[in-house]
C-alpha cells in the first residue's frame, strides 16, 4: 500500500470525535462495538474478542472482588 503508520493520540472520551472531525483515519485494537459507534462508524467482523478486565494491586484484592465494588465514588481507573 506505501502507507505510512502515524500514531495518533486520543482518549476514550474523545475516541468517536476526534474520528468524526476526521483526526484518523483507522482506530483498533480494544474498541468495544456498540450501537451508539455503530451509529457513527462501520466495524469490520472482529478477528479477535476480547474481554475487558479490571487490574489492582495484590493488596487491593480483597476490596476488589464484584464490579459493585469496582463502580463506587472514589474509584478511580
Amino acid at each position: 500500500l506505501g502507507a505510512k503508520l502515524v500514531v495518533v493520540p486520543t482518549s476514550w472520551p474523545n475516541l468517536m470525535r476526534d474520528f468524526a472531525d476526521d483526526r484518523f483515519d483507522i482506530a483498533m485494537s480494544g474498541i468495544s462495538i456498540n450501537l451508539e459507534r455503530q451509529r457513527q462508524a462501520y466495524f469490520s467482523i472482529p478477528y479477535l474478542r476480547d474481554g475487558k478486565t479490571p487490574i489492582t494491586l495484590c493488596s487491593e484484592e480483597a476490596r476488589f472482588q464484584t464490579l459493585e465494588q469496582i463502580d463506587q465514588p472514589g474509584v478511580t481507573a
